[in-house]
């Protein structure tokens, strides 16, 4: 209970006492002066209503992408769990979210992808080719020679395996 509505009721219960009809009357009265709640500021309401909309773009593209993949993870055919999305880095996934960019996956594969496996990425990689997906297989393909990169001894080049 706010200490608005507690001025009201200890001002309606001290008036009751006297007339219920006059309490109600000094009780609405009491409301228009009293102190509303401050009002929420512009740019908060802004945010929210941006929050909102990302939210409703997401969940859009999820159907989308779900209704393409048949609900069916793209590496090991699994009921798919989450959605992956391909294209990542700061601001880029928001960015280019869409139905080219994000794939059904099951839990495994998705904890697998976000690890750095391998296997998982290269399969991703060649799901999404014959699709024409170039902007995931491209983040993709950058990423898989990221993780050779890394995991190459020092001075060897990277592998050609995701071209």
């Amino acid at each position: 209970m706010t200490k608005r509505e507690r001025v009201i009721r200890r001002a309606v219960a001290t008036l009751e006492t006297i007339d219920r009809e006059t309490a109600k009357a000094v009780a609405a009265d009491l409301r228009t002066l009293l102190p509303k709640r401050r009002p929420v500021p512009q740019h908060r309401k802004e945010r929210a209503e941006r929050k909102a909309a990302k939210g409703r773009h997401t969940a859009a593209v999820w159907l989308e992408v779900r209704e393409r993949d048949g609900g069916r993870c793209v590496v090991c055919l699994a009921l798919a769990d989450d959605m992956h999305h391909l294209v990542y880095g700061s601001g880029l996934r928001t960015l280019a979210e869409s139905r080219s960019t994000c794939a059904c996956v099951c839990r495994f594969h998705h904890d697998r992808a976000h690890a750095g496996d391998l296997d998982t990425l290269i399969a991703l990689v060649t799901w999404a080719t014959p699709l024409g997906y170039g902007i995931a297989c491209s983040a993709l393909t950058r990423r898989i020679r990221k993780i050779e990169a890394l995991r190459a001894p020092s001075g060897a080049k990277p592998l050609e395996s995701a071209k």
